[in-house]
């Protein structure tokens, strides 16, 4: 989908007389789901929505093309709709922010209008950002443009610095051809390394995952020995060795506390079960989190996109408990999946639990999924003091080393 926006994004700039295109709507909010592609251009004079409609008939696999005024109605490749609204360049800033909303964001803004005095035709000139400063906020940020309280924020706080894929350091929760992943060990590290990453965290599946080979502890030292290895070509990536541990339905680790100890973190997460009753969810999960080796839920709800819901489990509850015990919670990038969901991320911000931003890649090209978990970072209204994987290694290593130490 987003793919998609941005191909007919890039066709629409070559267009002729265009001046400007702006994705906008949910995708421009960056919502996990959408349900059209909405755009904003401005066009060079004389040239009219009629004109750049016969241009878009020509783009490939763009159909149902048609022109109403200054809006363009078409379908994607895909079937998605495209609304295309296009406008004056004088108007720009405040065609952009109607069109990014979302609807309970701009009813809350035209109040604030009203409350000042103002028309919306009195905002045509002005950028985007000064809208909201001509009725008293700070610049609200698209993506948290979702009628939940930022308005009120904005009135006594300055833009919230959110997260940027600029300040990823390193990511976990990767996996390598010893379990389900496409690429070796050495392939994911190497591609870390193109990334710019100064450390990655590899995490196959444990030995209750059997029907990927999940690792038994022969297979888990002889990827020690591997990664060994490969750190030696790699000096400059760090590899912190992890395993992706399935929690049991009673909520025990599929490991002994003993092995877990070794390993520099764990990823704790269910893969199956899925159809315990709330309670017993709530407890399995819960439990798990209080393993002292435990360092990071792993997609913490189980959904996964237009395809599966999330297993029942009380939310309130499994945070409290992460906060309790200092465990991370994951914001899984993986495209499928965006779990945590960004309304409950902005609930567990506010127990001060941290989170990992992880791309679950399954190989080399999966490492973009890092994108889409900032993605949900952002919604939720983090920063980089709530995101562990923008720590530079040396701290990185030091939070990881605080875990309990080896059992005896």
């Amino acid at each position: 989908m987003l793919v998609e926006a941005e191909q007919v994004e890039a066709a629409l700039r070559t267009m002729h007389n265009v001046e400007s295109v702006t994705l906008t709507g949910a995708i421009r909010r960056k919502l996990e789901v959408v349900d059209e592609l909405c755009f904003v251009m401005t066009l060079n004079p004389p040239a009219t929505a009629a004109d750049l409609a016969e241009y878009i008939r020509a783009i490939p696999n763009i159909t149902e093309v048609a022109c109403k005024d200054q809006t363009i109605i078409a379908s994607s490749p895909s079937g998605l709709p495209i609304v295309i609204n296009t406008t004056r360049r004088q108007v720009y800033g405040r065609a952009l922010w109607q069109a990014t909303g979302n609807a309970e964001h701009l009813m809350q803004m035209r109040q604030r209008f009203t409350a000042h005095g103002l028309q919306e035709s009195d905002l045509d000139g002005e950028e985007e950002a000064d809208i909201y400063r001509r009725v008293g906020l700070s610049f609200i940020p698209p993506e948290l443009r979702e009628g939940r309280g930022e308005i009120e924020h904005a009135e006594s706080a300055q833009p919230p610095q959110l997260l940027d894929t600029s300040h990823i350091q390193g990511c976990f929760h990767l996996h390598t051809d010893y379990t389900d992943g496409a690429d070796t060990i050495e392939a994911m590290v190497a591609a870390s390394r193109r990334h710019g990453y100064r450390y990655v965290g590899l995490s196959d599946h444990s030995q209750s995952a059997f029907y990927v080979n999940g690792l038994k502890e022969d297979r888990i030292r002889a990827q020690w020995q591997e990664i060994d290895v490969v750190q030696k070509k790699y000096p400059d990536v760090h590899i912190f060795k992890g395993i992706e541990a399935d929690i049991l339905p009673d909520g025990a680790m599929d490991y002994s506390d003993d092995l877990l100890a070794q390993f520099d973190f764990v990823i704790a997460s269910v893969h199956s079960r899925f159809n315990l009753s709330e309670d017993d969810q709530t407890r399995r999960i819960c439990r798990a989190l209080a393993n002292p080796y435990v360092t990071i839920l792993g997609h913490p709800t189980g959904r996964l996109l237009l395809s599966r819901p999330g297993y029942r489990v009380d939310m309130t509850e499994l945070i409290k408990t992460a906060a309790e015990h200092g465990k991370l919670i994951e914001i899984n990038g993986s495209r499928y999946r965006l779990d945590l969901d960004w309304r409950w991320a902005r609930i567990a911000k506010t127990y001060g639990v941290r989170f990992c931003v992880s791309p679950d890649a399954h190989a080399v090209t999966e490492f973009s999924n890092v994108a889409l978990g900032v993605n949900v970072a952002r919604k939720a209204g983090l920063g980089t003091a709530d995101v562990v994987n923008t720590w530079p290694l040396e701290e990185m290593e030091n939070f990881l080393r605080a875990r309990p130490s080896i059992v005896t």
